[in-house]
């Protein structure tokens, strides 16, 4: 692959009547009719059923032509018309295409009238290409004339799906992969006896009927509903269900459902006493289930969002904790990955006190009678937690590494900042008073520069002024999410830094403004390296654990990771490399994962 200085901004998308995209990305107008050298490519395109007989690879006609009535005799522009546009992921097929040398291909090849028609239409394309741009390489137009079952029966591993519409074990199916590995991160675990949380995937069949299991006799849907369920309903489950006589009339096992509201539907100014108890009985109610030998599952569609408020609840209430530990102990204790809302924060603080009461455990409040006070931490928490990538890397925004009461709690003892600068707040009444030791450490600290401060100082030498100790801090400065700037000779020593923490047992949490491009980048990257994936692999890997934070690195840092691919396998050795996805197939995948989630 090219070095990015030399298809970016080009694949961007630059249309001359975008003056805002052209101003912000080529001020100069340098790159209007630019055209890279030595980027040439091989686009297949199929003609007929995509989802039948189709090649590794292989696009439709209609992903790379306009529209057969058009009168554009050019190939597909999707170059935004309008706004700055950093993650054109959708576009990259057709621009590719007229870089490349393209194939066409059907089932039967046949030179039928379609066959010819879509060939001569590429061909076409291609030469109108070429007039617009003098000087590009010449590019050629193939038509395949052996039919689609030569490639099953001599190459079967150029094959992504087969004459029967099954897809080949080599293809990956990132829609599929990234629901598969999403069910089986957030898979059923205990949070406490006989009490389980999970998702969907837990009681269905491979058909996506609802499948009970043995495990569990009460299930509780965390779902859209409209209220919190009122001990009238419970008792009447008890009766119905769980009594002697129910039993004695029942043909089977005893098995319950219920609804309950999802994280951040439940708006503190909006619950009186009635609901809110109602919520502490629900606790109690599953409770006392439990304990009579009856398995209880929580549940939702993806297992960490909509069962957060009612798992935190149980927590609090089973262990007797406060609500900030509640959140740690929940990530760090049970080991479940999760997501909860702003409102679920101030919704637990408020409802601690009456857990706690009624809690089978003894615990501060009951002991002193007075509420636990919270740790300074909790009230600036956001409802998130960094998202834990490995046991030695997090994933997080500026609010994370800001908060540095919570990255203690969660054993973080290093901070990558990508691009960022930590503003420290004053010291929390939940942080010791701690000396700085020598003052003049701050004036004699290495002087670093305007690109790179790779500080092996604890925090307190190298920003005495917040009197915190315990982390190791490496800024990468002057890293904008810009679509412009690079990332690629920074990679190595980011993981460097990542490495160390790891053989000195020291997790990192890694965050740039809000998670999801540059520090969602040298994590992909951390990924790659440690557990030897692809590209593809990686991402997948780390977009499934940042739960609802949607990673989007931007199409240049996507592009230098893939680059960066290339030379981690030749350093590994690996001859001959075949690349796992090409890099328009993967922007292809990438922007309809994207689209389901992002408008």
């Amino acid at each position: 692959m090219p070095h990015p200085a030399h298809v970016f901004p080009w694949l961007h998308g630059l249309n001359a009547y975008n003056m805002l995209q052209m101003a912000f990305l080529d001020p100069q107008r340098t790159q209007v009719d630019y055209h890279p050298a030595g980027f040439r490519k091989i686009t297949l395109v199929k003609v007929g059923n995509m989802n039948l007989c189709k090649l590794v690879g292989s696009v439709s006609p209609r992903e790379i032509l306009p529209d057969s009535l058009s009168d554009s005799p050019g190939f597909l522009d999707l170059s935004p018309t309008e706004g700055v546009g950093l993650r054109n992921f959708h576009i990259q097929i057709a621009k590719i295409a007229t870089v490349s040398d393209i194939v066409v291909y059907s089932r039967r090849g046949e030179l039928t009238e379609g066959l010819m028609g879509v060939a001569q239409r590429i061909a076409a394309a291609q030469r109108e290409h070429a007039a617009q741009h003098p000087g590009v390489a010449e590019y050629s137009t193939f038509v395949v004339t052996d039919p689609f079952d030569v490639f099953e029966r001599d190459h079967p591993e150029t094959v992504a799906v087969n004459s029967i519409g099954a897809c080949s074990e080599s293809t990956m199916d990132f829609m599929y992969q990234e629901r598969s590995q999403m069910s089986a991160m957030s898979a059923a675990t205990s949070i406490g006896h006989n009490v389980w949380l999970g998702n969907v995937a837990d009681i269905t069949n491979a058909d996506n009927t609802i499948q009970p299991s043995s495990s569990w006799q009460i299930y509780v849907n965390c779902m859209h509903t409209p209220g919190v369920p009122n001990q009238m309903l419970l008792d009447c489950i008890d009766r119905e269900v769980f009594s002697d006589e129910a039993r004695a009339k029942a043909t089977s096992p005893p098995v319950a459902h219920i609804e309950f509201p999802t994280s951040g539907s439940l708006a503190l100014g909006n619950l009186g006493d009635l609901e809110l108890n109602a919520l502490v009985d629900m606790c109690e109610w599953m409770h006392k289930h439990a304990a009579a030998g009856h398995g209880v599952l929580l549940f939702c569609d993806d297992g960490y969002t909509e069962t957060s408020l009612l798992a935190l609840a149980y927590v609090i209430y089973s262990t007797g904790v406060s609500a900030a530990q509640a959140y740690i102990d929940l990530h760090i204790k049970f080991g479940r990955p999760f997501f909860s809302f702003p409102a679920d924060v101030t919704l637990l603080n408020h409802l601690q006190s009456r857990l706690l009461v009624r809690s089978p455990i003894d615990n501060v409040l009951r002991a002193t009678g007075r509420p636990q006070a919270q740790p300074a931490w909790f009230s600036r928490l956001d409802g998130s937690l960094p998202s834990k990538i490995f046991s030695h890397m997090y994933l997080g925004n500026l609010l994370h590494a800001d908060n540095h009461g919570l990255l203690r709690a969660l054993g973080i003892k290093r901070i990558l900042s990508v691009g960022e600068t930590l503003s420290w707040t004053p010291v929390g009444d939940d942080e010791p008073d701690e000396d700085t030791e020598n003052d003049a450490n701050v004036a004699n600290a290495p002087q670093f520069g305007s690109k790179v401060c790779n500080s092996m100082l604890p925090v307190n030498q190298s920003r005495s002024r917040e009197r915190v100790r315990g982390f190791k801090v490496m800024f990468i400065d002057q890293i904008r999410d810009d679509g412009i700037d690079s990332l690629s000779q920074n990679i190595e020593q980011c993981l460097d830094f990542i490495d160390a923490g790891y053989r000195a047992n020291e997790p990192t949490l890694v965050h740039c403004r809000v998670g999801v491009s540059r520090s969602a980048s040298i994590c992909i990257a951390e990924v790659m390296r440690r557990q030897k994936l692809s590209l593809a692999a990686a991402y997948l890997y780390v977009r499934i654990r940042r739960l609802n934070f949607i990673i989007q690195p931007n199409l240049r840092f996507m592009y230098e990771l893939m680059k960066w691919e290339e030379g981690e396998v030749a350093r590994a050795g690996v001859q001959p490399y075949r690349r796992e996805i090409e890099w328009a197939t993967l922007c292809k995948e990438i922007s309809c994962m994207n689209r389901a989630y992002i408008p």
